[in-house]
């Protein structure tokens, strides 16, 4: 047997126990390393399952698609409104036409439940009218035909008859100034041609309705004027 220098056999037992040391740390490494790749697919998976923290759900949100509901249709004529103010749907009718009624016939007609849809009259206005007689029906809220709820509240205007008024007095003003003057106020004149002695030439010599009488804005006047030249008084330009 050979004998071996103890320097050579302490140097390669060295180099033994550094290649020992050298494997296991590789082999720890590789565990580590294999550790973390396990670790982030599993961070990975964990956010595709559960969406990431920090992104905000404004900035995913799916945007609602507009359903039929939240379509409109164009129709001609009024929209009969599809529910209640409480949410409930509601079925339309057609609003009775009013006009042309007395408010007596209408009221008789909401209490026998004659109008459609059981709806009902309210007064709400009266105003004077040349076309409608004194306590008539001359405008209404729905219109005739309009489509309205069930039981809903027919708001009417009630004609107070013509507009009256007293007739001014014109009497001895020159022809032209009182046709004129009535003519703003509203009236339709009418002259008449008459001979009176003694009165001016085509003064207002006679009125009808007279003067201080009651009479229907727009109604007819008429102006009895004079034509006889003969009169001493001459022509009178104005109306005093």
């Amino acid at each position: 047997i050979e004998d071996v220098d103890p320097a050579v056999a302490v140097a390669a037992g060295e180099n033994n126990e550094k290649r020992k040391k050298s494997a296991a740390g590789w082999i720890v490494s590789t565990i580590l390393l294999a550790v973390l790749c396990l670790l982030l697919i599993g961070v990975v998976i964990w956010l595709l399952l559960t969406g990431s923290p920090f992104v905000k759900k404004s900035e995913v949100e799916t945007p609602v698609e507009e359903t039929e509901s939240s379509q409109t249709t164009t129709t001609f004529g009024t929209t009969a409104p599809t529910t209640s103010p409480t949410g409930a749907p509601v079925d339309p009718y057609a609003t009775p036409n009013l006009l042309g009624m007395t408010i007596g016939q209408a009221y008789e007609k909401a209490a026998n439940g004659e109008l459609n849809g059981g709806m009902t009259v309210i007064v709400v206005d009266t105003d004077y009218s040349d076309q409608y007689a004194k306590g008539v029906i001359l405008s209404q809220d729905p219109e005739p035909q309009a489509m309205a709820e069930k039981g809903t509240a027919i708001k009417v205007c009630v004609s107070a008859g013509p507009q009256q008024t007293t007739m001014v007095d014109v009497l001895d003003w020159n022809n032209e100034s009182a046709r004129i003057y009535l003519e703003t106020l509203g009236f339709r004149v009418t002259e008449v041609p008459v001979y009176q002695v003694g009165a001016a030439y085509k003064s207002v010599v006679e009125m009808d309705p007279i003067p201080g009488s009651p009479i229907t804005m727009g109604q007819e006047v008429f102006l009895y004027v004079n034509h006889d030249q003969s009169s001493s008084g001459g022509s009178i330009d104005n109306g005093e």
